[in-house]
């Protein structure tokens, strides 16, 4: 939810958080509607070679 406005942004599937994406390329806020249209195109272009759907997920694994 948007603390400003208090409307909820609409969620995307992606395999990183936006946030995430946009400091690894060092894409500036102004440029969200870009950022958002090449990570969702890019999840779902690797989506589309994997024939499946993605998720992620934290896993937990105790190696004895």
């Amino acid at each position: 939810m948007d603390n400003a406005t208090g409307v909820q942004s609409p969620s995307i599937h992606t395999l990183i958080p936006l946030g995430d994406f946009n400091t690894v390329f060092g894409i500036d806020d102004r440029d969200e509607t870009m950022a958002r249209f090449c990570l969702v195109a890019a999840t779902y272009t690797i989506e589309q070679y994997c024939i499946r759907r993605l998720f992620l997920k934290r896993h937990f694994e105790r190696i004895a």
